[in-house]
């Protein structure tokens, strides 16, 4: 196809395959870095073991190795760029994801009530997340939350999606109070259950983003989530919604109840206003398409 640009999106094995099969081409390649490997694979926690250590700083290197392919890596959020900083990978270009603005719309907070009752959900207030049942997005630290949280608000918890922790979040002593809904194909379904929750909770650290708290944004519903990460940078930018310290059930619980005691209406008009203005997918591929005709552009001088 002799393309002018490729962006990568792995960070394993597809670099370098793509690198030997354009060797003869010169075709410029672009990072895109969307997973956080170094804490994925070796999470940063108050009891840091020395082998965790080796393993995490083993990660970086193989960073630093994947970073000198690449004339640019592009990220998502200032915190992903900032943790690349910090490694010594400076050659970075921020481009915010975008949201379906039409698809993902608080106008579906109309028919809530319905979409509660076609999918199990509880009456009355309700917090739910959506994504993979995985470590990484901790949340354990949720439904160590929660009683507390239901106790002081009557506010429910709805776990939305699947992976390899469902069978240890059902046996949580929370669990048997929490309503699991299927992982969700279709993606105007997905859209009606963001607009019928009161909150979306995000209790990972490690997102470099958050996409399911941009579309619970643009659906007009507030976030909570871990101070730590992406999805922080989206609560404070977008002043729809609260942060609580990554890991921490207490604090996680405390501030879930002054979210519910807040006016979640006008923090969900706020939250929709923040993606209307600044997190369309016309504004979004716009930057993108703006960072690969430089990057064309400076590969094409250099040759």
């Amino acid at each position: 196809e002799a393309p002018d640009l490729i962006e990568i999106g792995s960070p394993f094995i597809v670099p370098w395959i793509v690198r030997y099969a354009t060797r003869e081409l010169r075709v410029p390649m672009v990072c895109f870095y969307h997973t956080n490997l170094p804490r994925m694979f070796a999470p940063r926690t108050p009891t840091f073991s020395l082998t965790r250590q080796l393993l995490y700083r083993g990660v970086w290197k193989y960073m630093s190795r994947l970073d000198a392919l690449f004339p640019l890596t592009i990220v998502t959020s200032q915190y992903a760029a900032d943790e690349l900083a910090r490694e010594g990978i400076t050659r970075v270009a921020k481009v915010p994801l975008g949201v379906d603005l039409e698809r993902f719309t608080p106008a579906r907070r109309a028919q809530a009530e319905h979409t509660r009752r076609s999918h199990g959900l509880p009456a009355g207030p309700l917090a739910g997340f959506v994504g993979r049942f995985a470590r990484e997005k901790e949340l354990e630290t949720v439904l160590d939350a929660w009683p507390t949280v239901e106790r002081q608000t009557g506010a429910r918890l709805a776990l939305i999606g699947a992976g390899p922790m469902e069978a240890t979040l059902r046996a949580h002593p929370y669990g048997s109070r929490v309503t699991f809904v299927p992982f969700q194909t279709d993606r105007t379904a997905l859209a009606n259950v963001l607009a019928s929750l009161d909150v979306l909770v995000a209790p990972g650290r490690m997102e470099t983003f958050g996409l399911a708290s941009l579309e619970a944004l643009a659906s007009g519903t507030p976030v909570l989530s871990a101070n730590d990460g992406g999805v922080a940078e989206l609560v404070q930018r977008s002043g729809a919604g609260r942060t609580f310290v990554a890991g921490a059930a207490d604090d996680c619980a405390a501030q879930a109840t002054a979210l519910f005691a807040d006016d979640l209406a006008r923090c969900g008009a706020r939250g929709r206003a923040f993606a209307e203005d600044q997190h369309s997918w016309d504004a979004a591929f716009d930057a993108l398409f703006s960072v690969y005709r430089t990057v064309v552009a400076t590969h094409g001088a250099q040759r």
